[in-house]
């Protein structure tokens, strides 16, 4: 139901004629991305249609950044492995954005981190030489130390990581209960 809206035929369709306004896209893609349930062939047609407007250079908003690594993570966040993008096709486009020069940023960073983040199934991760390629340009971005950890060993997400990926955040503080160093709300 959203692909007319943020994906319609070629051309983008913002403000008052179309998708309506920035923060309404923006959580229609937070829903798109975080679709995590959905067959691997939906997700996989909607990653290939978002991957050829992401890049370095392309000019594609932070909110299709985040639904792009969202899309291609090699982990879910509650979804089934089956669940997930082919490893060749995220394979394809994690090459294509490492071929560009330009700087990642950390939007772009995040989600290159999500789709050549280790799983330990040879089914799901890119190929150890992609991997490593991958951890390289992370190293040369500001805080792409904990990203290439992900990258070359998996792991869990630090904290701030985490809220980045899941596109929420509580204020500065306050934990929900159960999760480490917390003893309730």
């Amino acid at each position: 139901d959203l692909r007319p809206l943020l994906l319609p035929s070629g051309r983008r369709r913002r403000g008052k004629k179309g998708g309506g306004s920035s923060h309404v896209i923006r959580e229609m893609w937070q829903v798109v991305g975080s679709l995590e349930r959905l067959p691997a062939a939906v997700r996989e047609e909607v990653f290939a249609l978002l991957a050829s407007r992401v890049g370095s250079g392309r000019g594609a908003s932070e909110p299709e950044v985040w639904a792009l690594g969202r899309l291609g993570a090699r982990v879910p966040v509650y979804g089934p492995a089956d669940s997930c993008v082919r490893a060749g096709t995220v394979a394809g486009v994690v090459e294509a954005i490492l071929a560009e020069d330009a700087p990642l940023g950390p939007a772009l960073g995040l989600a290159l981190a999500q789709m050549g983040r280790v799983s330990a199934d040879l089914a799901r991760d890119l190929s150890p030489g992609l991997r490593e390629r991958l951890a390289l340009r992370l190293e040369s971005e500001d805080d792409g130390a904990e990203l290439v950890i992900l990258v070359r060993e998996g792991g869990q997400l630090e904290e701030g990581t985490r809220a980045r990926v899941m596109a929420d955040s509580l204020p500065a503080g306050l934990r929900l209960a159960g999760q480490p160093g917390t003893q309730g709300i």
